[in-house]
Order: structure tokens, then C-alpha cells, then sequence
């Protein structure tokens, strides 16, 4: 084999594999280094051969053959700017150098094709493969890889053809063959004195490329290669980019780690602030709250980061060095990175993509992403607060206003500390309802909490309505600068700011005589003013006309659907409604509602006087019957609990409960009767409720006795058959009425058809808390046109029972009325005194009442106050709502509903003329 009398050029095929970015057209082409293959002095490549390429890149050239086939290769220089390489291109594509840098690969006609394979140590992209002097039948082939796996040649591109000189005749066709396993490369003509060549180009790295040479012709039995660097001038441009993280998990990985911003970070290269590729330097950047940072629009070369670090903390561990690997912190304690190489083939480097938010912001053609910077946080304490929320508006009310409820610490709930799914700490409320975590790592976006809500209650402000449903666990964000605070509510506790108050109110004689059109059910803001009835039209609503539902005692209200239900009731001088003693009325809360039927005892039992007989006077002129039979017929108080009315029928003694829903389920359960000596005595009217348990308020009436002598006494009993609490009745109850030096006394006497005798009755119990507060109706004002005086009394629960209070101290704290409470000093409550001041003096007159006390008690949750239904605050002949403080008994204020009106004489003035009351709480809807 020799050179057949031909230069070395003339025959060769040159490969150039440039490094750098797409070649958008071969004249934007930028070059640089070439690889020298002068050391190559041997025919015989052996068993490998490495080459150095600029600082970073190696290629080594192996054998793919037999080895008894070893290709036969020799470096060489061919001189440039000659007469047959004049090409101006030719010439730029070695950067102006003097001499060519070639590789010489040798294949005789006879012998059969040999390959050689260059092995880069790094990936390259963007290679462009110049093959010259394809003539005389020469057949070249070559494929690339990359980790072993074979690309498809259909990707590589053609980027230019041409010729050596421009002075010499015109080069033969280089014909180009591409298939998915190789391309391809021959020419049909004969060798020529100028020189053809062929630019290739693959589309992705690469990082082993195999070239084959068969010669056909005796005329041209070698190649030349060579190799330089060589990119796109205007798209050689890298980016380098990371994110800040606070190291929680002391795992030197951002993955579950939360970002930290506003760490500065500067770009450092030989000591120096790096400079951009206009030659400015590059300024410092400080991460986002997303902790993300780059430096766009730099050129390639060894760089460092450098961090600043923030107050107090260190950088985290470096355990990883590899530039390429993802996730992991990369800056040591110092705050300078590891060595960074922004050279395209480094690990790490890619294309940018502007698909992934990373890179959106990036101009530049190279990146090297996840350059990261681990923070070590200092610990910290993180804490919040659980509060009940009673009207659920999600702010912890505090104020002491009558009219408001007062939230308060909800403790003994578990909060869990969650860093994703990993539980770090779990803590209970105290009793402010405070919790606190101490000692966690600081991170300023926050941790989870997981809040184990006790049964029943919801979340007020959740931060992303509606709140998860009653009971189910919340999860929610917990920061150091800003403690959580939690409201939670549940559905027996809930009631709206400033809720209306539904009240009873009764009309004088029948109801389709004088007074029919008379409001009897009406709903009034709890903050009124002293006079309702002088109060703007408007003000009160009018729910329930006297024709529509007649004389009615017991008000529940229904919370889901917003209807307010009462029931019948026997009072002197105001005739039943429609339906007669069993009627329990469903009045919808809505300005001009009608009234219908909603429950008949009497229908329902299939007895028409099961509830009772009618006694009134048909008319009513000036005198009424069944004035004995009051407390003895239709129905007493009227509860409802979730979606179960309760009531009592009065002449069996029996608790009726209805299904809200459905009407036609209801059932009839004999009341525990306490009264062992006299049991026909027994008369229950009130109701409350305990935990799941219904109270019964009732009194053994003496009545049986004939004598006005024998004192009834109070009884609480349950639904389960229990005596809750005795009250004894004999106690001193002041004056009933006294004015000018007389008293008429108030103490408590048998039932009797003497109306004026004070005929205790209780007629409802109210819950504060753990205590229970008993509101004792006078029997009396409901038989005839004259006064009644009320009472109530306080038991304060001990921790094991309930204790009555004593002396006006009730839980060791005196009441408003201690020892002698009455107007005059006399005597008035246990051992003489009272815990509520329930007094009334007319200084006009120089009169007034010891006992104007509560028959129907409110206390909505989370108010100091006790709303009661009541007679005279400022004025003789009043129905009013009064206001008194819990805490320790104090009246508060009035509200007068009317005022008797002798002209109309429609009303009750001072003889028992309002009835049940309710506060208007609707459902909680977060």
C-alpha cells in the first residue's frame, strides 16, 4: 500500500466534531482549539490512544476491529493559505492557524474496511463532521452512541457542502446516505485535484462516535480527520442556576425541604465578580421566595458560587461534589460552591428548556441547573391559640358587653407538628388554650399542624372555606411570625352576633273577638333600647297574630329550617288558638309568616280532650272559667334539641316528643313522679336539657290538702327516672307587694283557686355552664287579671351534685342580694337572701315588688347574661325583658316590652303577660 503518487490532501477525508451550540448556517460558525494529533507517530493505533482536548475534554481512539485488523492511522499538518486551500472557509474553520491538524487513516483496495472509534469522556453535542475528497469510489459510514445506546442517524443534519480552492476546477458530488443505523458517504467520480467535502451534524450528545473507511480505488487509499472546537458565536451562552433551601431535615437535599428567599448569591471566577459575555460584571442576585437564583448570559469556563449567610445559621453539608447531580446542597460552610464547569458535556449541563418554570426566565443556550444552597435554620418556638367561638366570625371576642358572648381558651385539645407526612411534636391546649412547639428548626414558609377537633365542633376561620365538616381533623399552616388562632364551634353553642329574641306575649279574651290582630309571637334585638314600644316601627317583628295561634306558653326554635314552634296553654281571660288545648303551632321566622298546625295532641291520640277541655267562656265579657285548671291542661315548656320537639302535657303527666321532620312520629312517656306522700300533687311544667339527658321542672303542689299552709316543694327530675334536685319552697320571699309602711308578704303557699296567694310553679330550667338556673313562675298571675311575682333561684354544680344557693351565695361567690335582700331589709331567699337582684321600687309611688324575677330564662352560650322574662323596670303595669349578670347577680338592665294600657286593656300588665322566650340561633355555616 502507498500514497499512488498523490499528496496526502488530495485523497484525505476530514472530520471535524465541534463543540458548542446549533449551526444555524455555516458562516455563524465560531471555532476553536483543535485537537493535535502530532503525537500519533506510529501506523498502528495498538490498544488505545488518549488525546487531550482543552482543559476538560479527552478523546481516546480505540480499535472496533479483529485485532489482527488493527486500522492503520498517522497525524499530520497540512499547511493552509497554499493554492489548493485558498477556501476562505476552509481556512476560518481552523481559526487562521498555519497548518491543519489532520489524522491520517489508511485503506488499501484489496484489504478489507477498517473503523476507528473516538471515546469522549464527557458527552458532546452540536459535533459537526466535515468530510473531504470523497472520490474515486472511497465509501465511508459512520454511527454515534451515547451510554451504548445507538442513535438514529436520520436525526443528524446536513449543514453545508464545498470545496478546498477556490482556484482550482470544480470537486465531484459528495453523495449522502442516511438510514437509522449509519450514514453513509461515496462519490461516482474520479479523484480530482480540488477537494469536495460534506458538514454533518448530529442533533444530540454524543459520546462515541465510529468511523469506517473502504477503499475501491488504487488511486485514493486513505482519509484524514480532524477535530476541532467549534459552536455558534452568537448562541455560545450559559446559564447557571439553583435554589436556596432551609435544611430542616438536615438532609443536605432541597427535596421536602421548604425554599428560603432573600439569600444573596454572587458568581465568582479566578477570585474575581464574574463578567458576562458584553464584559460587565455580573451582578449579585438574591433569591426569590421560591429560593430560586441564576446568572444568565455567560460564557463557558471554572466558576464558584458564593452565599451569604443569613444571621445566626450555617450552610448545610456538602455530600455530594458532582455538579451534575440534582437536589443536593453544593455550598461548603464558607458559603462558596463547589468548582462549577460550565462547559457543554460537563455533568449537569443541558439545553435550556423553556417548558420547565426554571428556565423560563433564561436567554441563554447551556445551563447548569440545582446548584444549591443548604441552610442550616436556627430552632425557634412555634405556638398558637384555641379558643370556643361562639358567635363564629373567627375573632377572639373578649369585650364585657351584656349583649355579646365573651370566647374563652378551649383546652385539652392535641395539636400534632407535622414536616410533611413526618410528626414532630404533639402538644395539648392549657387551660388559656395555649400550645406550644419549642425548639424547631426555623422556616419561615411554615409547618403543619394537624388539629384533633374535638367531637361535634368545626373551625370558624379556616383559611380556604368551607372549613372540613364537625369532628374531622385540621390541617393547616402554623408560621413563626404568625401564631395560629384557632375559633372552634359547635352546633348546640353557635349562635349568630347579635341574634333577635323570639317572645311570648298574650292577648286579652278569644281569638275572633276585640284583640285577634294583637301581636302575640314577636321577635326583638337583644341590645334594645329600655322601651321597646317607643322604639321605630320595625324594630320588633311581628311573627304570630293572637287569632292565629292564641294563648301559647312553650317557643322552641328549629335551627336547620328556621321555623319557630309553640304550644297551647291555659290562661285566664285568653282563649286557645284554632286548634284547641293540643295545638303545637309552626310559625316560619320570616316578617308576615303564617301560622299552621303543626302537631294535635288530641288528633294524634284520637282523643278529643287528651290535652284537656276547653274551660274559657264563650265570649269572654268581663269573666272567664278554668281558672283551677291552670298548670293542669294543654302544654307546659317547649324545647327542641337537634331535630326533637319537647313538650309536656299537662293533664297526663306525660313528656311528648315530636320528630320536627315528620310530625306523625311522636311518642307519650310518663314523667318520674317525686311527690311519694300526695302523688296526684305532682305538676311538671319546665324543661332543660343536661349533657344527653331532658330535665322536668315540677312541684308537689299541695294542693290536695286543702291547706294554703302546706308548702309545695320543687323538684328536677330526668328522663331517666332520677331526682336531679330538691327545692325546698319554705323559704322568706320579702314582700309580694309593698308601698307607704304595708307589706303584703311573698311567701309561698299550696295551689289554690286564691289567685292572689304566690303559687310557686317552676316553668323553666336554664343551663351556665355547669350551673343550673331555675325560673319559678307565680301560678296565681295566670288565674286572674292581677300580679304575679316571680322567682329564680342558682345551684351551683359542686363537681358531684348541685347545690341551691344559700345566704345569695351560690359557688362561693355572692350574689347581688346576700342577707336581707328585700326592698325593706326583710328577710327574701334561702336563709334570707338571693343571688339575683330581682327587686323592683316605683319611687313615684313609693311602692314595688321584692320577687320580679325570671319565668322564662335565656342564657345563649358565651354571654355572662341571663335574659328572663319578667315584669316592670321603670314603670307599674310592664312586660318586660330583663338582663342580669351571672357573674354575680346584678340587674343589668330592662327592656319593656309594652306597658298596660287601661283604654285598650288588651294586654296583662303585671299579670304574668309574657310567656316563653327563645334566642333566634341559626345553623353555623362556614
Amino acid at each position: 500500500m502507498g500514497l499512488k503518487n498523490k499528496t496526502i490532501l488530495f485523497s484525505s477525508i476530514i472530520l471535524i466534531l465541534s463543540i458548542g451550540y446549533g449551526l444555524a448556517d455555516f458562516n455563524s460558525i465560531g471555532y476553536g482549539a483543535p485537537i493535535s494529533f502530532a503525537t500519533i507517530l506510529s501506523p498502528d493505533i495498538g490498544s488505545g490512544l488518549t488525546l487531550n482536548w482543552g482543559q476538560s475534554i479527552s478523546v481516546t481512539l480505540t480499535n472496533p476491529n479483529d485485532p489482527k485488523k488493527s486500522p492503520i492511522i498517522l497525524g499530520t499538518n497540512v499547511p493552509l493559505n497554499t493554492s489548493v486551500t485558498d477556501n476562505s472557509e476552509f481556512i476560518r474553520f481552523y481559526g487562521n492557524l498555519t497548518y491543519a491538524p489532520m489524522l491520517a487513516h489508511f485503506n488499501c483496495k484489496k484489504e478489507d474496511e477498517s473503523c476507528i472509534n473516538l471515546n469522549l469522556n464527557v458527552p458532546v453535542v452540536d459535533m459537526c463532521l466535515l468530510i473531504a475528497s470523497v472520490d474515486g469510489f472511497d465509501h465511508v459510514t459512520l454511527n454515534s452512541s451515547k451510554k451504548g445506546k445507538l442513535d438514529d442517524m436520520n436525526t443528524w443534519e446536513v449543514c453545508a457542502t464545498g470545496q478546498f480552492s477556490d482556484s482550482l476546477p470544480k470537486a465531484g458530488r459528495i453523495v449522502t446516505r442516511k438510514s437509522k443505523e449509519e450514514i453513509s458517504l461515496g462519490c461516482f467520480d474520479e479523484t480530482s485535484k480540488n477537494v469536495n467535502y460534506v458538514i454533518l451534524k448530529p442533533t444530540t450528545p454524543i459520546d462515541n462516535l465510529q468511523i469506517c473507511y473502504k477503499s475501491y480505488s488504487e488511486r485514493s487509499e486513505y482519509v484524514l480527520y480532524s477535530i476541532v472546537e467549534c459552536g455558534d458565536a452568537e448562541d455560545d451562552t450559559f446559564a447557571l442556576s439553583g435554589f436556596a433551601f432551609s435544611d430542616k431535615l438536615y438532609s443536605s437535599n432541597r427535596i421536602d425541604n421548604p425554599p428560603l428567599p432573600f439569600v444573596t448569591v454572587s458568581l465568582v471566577k479566578d477570585g474575581q465578580i464574574a463578567v458576562n459575555l458584553d464584559g460587565d460584571q455580573v451582578a449579585p442576585k438574591v433569591t426569590d421566595q421560591s429560593g430560586y437564583y441564576f446568572f444568565d448570559y455567560i460564557p463557558k469556563g471554572l466558576y464558584f458560587i458564593v452565599a451569604q449567610s443569613p444571621s445566626g445559621v450555617n450552610f448545610s453539608y456538602v455530600v455530594d461534589t458532582n455538579q451534575g447531580h440534582a437536589y443536593t446542597n453544593k455550598v461548603y460552610f464558607n458559603g462558596q460552591s463547589v468548582q462549577l464547569n460550565l462547559v457543554q458535556g460537563f455533568p449537569g449541563i443541558r439545553t435550556v428548556d423553556h417548558s420547565l418554570p426554571s428556565d423560563i426566565p433564561l436567554s441563554s443556550k447551556w445551563v447548569l441547573p440545582e446548584i444549591n444552597i443548604g441552610v442550616i435554620p436556627i430552632n425557634t418556638s412555634l405556638n398558637g391559640n384555641i379558643f370556643k367561638d361562639y358567635n363564629g366570625n373567627g375573632i377572639k371576642d373578649e369585650d364585657e358587653v351584656y349583649s355579646a358572648a365573651i370566647d374563652v381558651a378551649f383546652e385539652g385539645v392535641v395539636v400534632k407538628l407535622y414536616d410533611g407526612d413526618r410528626l414532630l411534636a404533639v402538644a395539648t391546649t392549657d387551660d388559656y388554650g395555649n400550645f406550644f412547639f419549642r425548639d424547631i428548626p426555623l422556616i419561615e414558609s411554615g409547618y403543619k399542624v394537624v388539629v384533633e377537633t374535638p367531637d361535634g365542633y368545626q373551625m370558624t376561620n379556616y383559611p380556604f372555606p368551607p372549613a372540613p365538616p364537625p369532628s374531622e381533623p385540621l390541617t393547616l399552616i402554623i408560621l413563626v411570625s404568625e401564631p395560629l388562632l384557632i375559633g372552634l364551634i359547635n352546633k348546640p353553642d353557635y349562635c349568630q352576633a347579635n341574634p333577635l329574641m323570639a317572645l311570648i306575649c298574650y292577648a286579652q279574651r278569644n281569638i275572633n273577638e276585640t284583640n285577634g290582630n294583637d301581636p302575640v309571637l314577636i321577635a326583638l334585638p337583644i341590645n334594645a333600647t329600655d322601651h321597646l314600644y317607643n322604639m321605630p316601627e320595625g324594630t320588633v317583628t311581628h311573627l304570630a297574630h293572637h287569632k292565629d295561634i292564641g294563648a301559647v306558653y312553650g317557643l322552641g326554635f328549629h335551627r336547620k329550617t328556621k321555623n319557630i314552634f309553640t304550644s297551647a296553654f291555659l290562661k285566664y281571660f285568653s282563649g286557645f288558638g284554632p286548634s284547641g288545648t293540643g295545638a303545637i303551632y309552626k310559625t316560619p321566622f320570616v316578617e308576615g309568616a303564617i301560622s299552621t298546625l303543626f302537631f294535635d295532641l288530641n288528633q294524634a291520640t284520637s282523643t278529643s280532650d287528651y290535652a284537656g277541655s276547653d274551660p274559657h267562656e264563650m265570649p269572654m265579657d268581663n269573666f272567664d272559667e278554668g281558672f283551677g285548671s291552670i298548670g293542669k291542661i294543654a302544654f307546659g315548656d317547649l324545647d327542641i334539641h337537634d331535630d326533637d320537639l319537647y313538650t309536656i302535657a299537662l293533664k297526663t303527666k306525660e313528656l311528648l316528643k315530636v320528630n320536627i321532620n315528620d310530625p306523625t312520629i311522636y311518642t307519650l312517656t310518663p314523667i318520674f313522679n317525686p311527690c311519694t306522700t300526695n302523688p296526684q300533687d305532682w305538676r311538671p311544667f319546665g324543661l332543660g336539657k343536661l349533657g344527653d339527658n331532658i330535665l322536668i321542672g315540677g312541684v308537689c303542689s299541695m294542693e290536695s290538702t286543702g291547706d294554703e299552709t302546706q308548702i309545695p316543694t320543687g323538684y328536677i327530675v330526668n328522663d331517666q327516672s332520677e331526682i336531679v334536685l330538691t327545692i325546698p319552697l319554705n323559704f322568706p320571699r320579702g314582700c309580694k307587694i309593698f308601698g307607704n309602711g304595708f307589706c303584703v308578704a311573698g311567701d309561698y303557699t299550696s295551689w289554690t283557686d286564691n289567685f292572689f296567694a304566690s303559687q310557686p310553679w317552676i316553668s323553666d330550667i336554664t343551663m351556665d355552664g355547669a350551673d343550673m338556673i331555675i325560673s319559678i313562675r307565680d301560678r296565681g298571675g295566670d288565674q286572674d287579671l292581677d300580679v304575679g311575682a316571680y322567682d329564680m333561684l342558682r345551684a351551683c354544680w359542686d363537681g358531684s351534685q348541685f347545690v341551691l344557693e344559700n345566704t345569695g351565695v351560690c359557688g362561693g361567690i355572692t350574689g347581688a342580694h346576700p342577707n336581707p335582700s328585700g326592698y325593706f331589709g326583710r328577710p327574701d331567699g334561702i336563709n334570707g337572701g338571693e343571688y339575683y337582684n330581682d327587686n323592683f321600687f316605683f319611687p313615684r309611688d313609693n311602692d314595688g315588688h321584692d320577687n320580679l324575677g325570671s319565668t322564662a330564662g335565656v342564657v345563649i352560650p358565651g354571654f355572662y347574661s341571663l335574659f328572663g322574662s319578667s315584669l316592670d323596670i321603670d314603670y307599674i303595669g310592664q312586660g318586660a325583658v330583663k338582663v342580669w349578670d351571672n357573674r354575680d347577680g346584678s340587674l343589668v338592665k330592662g327592656i319593656a316590652v309594652y306597658v298596660q294600657n287601661a283604654t285598650l286593656n288588651n294586654n296583662f300588665g303585671k299579670a304574668n303577660g309574657l310567656g316563653d322566650m327563645e334566642p333566634l340561633c341559626f345553623d353555623f355555616s362556614s
